[in-house]
């Protein structure tokens, strides 16, 4: 297993969550280099996710592993904040 196991849950076809997308690889990229996975999971194709997970907003970005679980809400584009949680 990778170091990091990270969930972004977003929805096809907005904008937000394609910047997300976008900004999340770019940081994983560049301040992890190789030691994460990242998984990505459109809730409007997978409404029980949603519910399992208790997701209310996207894009939701949840830090999985290593613990504590960690969530960050919104497009990623903060990254003082996203490598807080990192």
């Amino acid at each position: 297993m990778e170091d990091y196991l990270f969930k972004l849950y977003v929805i096809e076809n907005s904008p937000e969550c394609a910047h997300a997308i976008k900004n999340i690889n770019f940081i994983l990229e560049k301040y992890l280099n190789g030691k994460s996975k990242l998984e990505i999971i459109d809730i409007s194709k997978q409404s029980n996710i949603a519910k399992e997970e208790n997701i209310f907003m996207v894009p939701l970005l949840i830090k999985k592993f290593p613990l504590p679980e960690e969530r960050f809400i919104g497009d990623l584009s903060d990254s003082t904040k996203l490598l807080a949680i990192l």
